[in-house]
């Protein structure tokens, strides 16, 4: 698979309770609906989809390298990301989503 020329920015998150050592990455600056509040995320089970990052971030923790190292080699491998590995969502990312929507909604 070609690597993307594009960083992309990527938390990755553990779960906690009952879907406890699950990984799943975020990708706060990609849109993934219509409302910006949703971002992409991907995770083994269930692959590329939406969530809430404010919700999702309440109930997982920070992910250490060696709990997210085969998600980042999948998500590398397959699919060709050039991963910047990042540690906090911050609104910025929120007003990325918006301004992406924007654009769509103006085309």
């Amino acid at each position: 698979m070609e690597k993307d020329i594009v960083k992309t920015k990527v938390i990755f998150r553990v779960f906690k309770g009952k879907y406890e050592g699950e990984v799943v990455a975020i990708f706060p600056e990609h849109v993934a609906t219509i409302n910006a509040a949703y971002c992409e995320s991907y995770m083994n089970i269930g692959q590329h989809g939406s969530c809430d990052p404010i919700g999702l971030i309440s109930v997982t923790k920070l992910a250490k390298p060696e709990e997210y190292k085969n998600l980042k080699a999948e998500l590398e491998n397959h699919y060709g990301y050039n991963l910047e590995i990042i540690k906090k969502n911050n609104s910025s990312y929120y007003i990325k989503r918006v301004e992406q929507i924007r654009k769509v909604c103006r085309s």
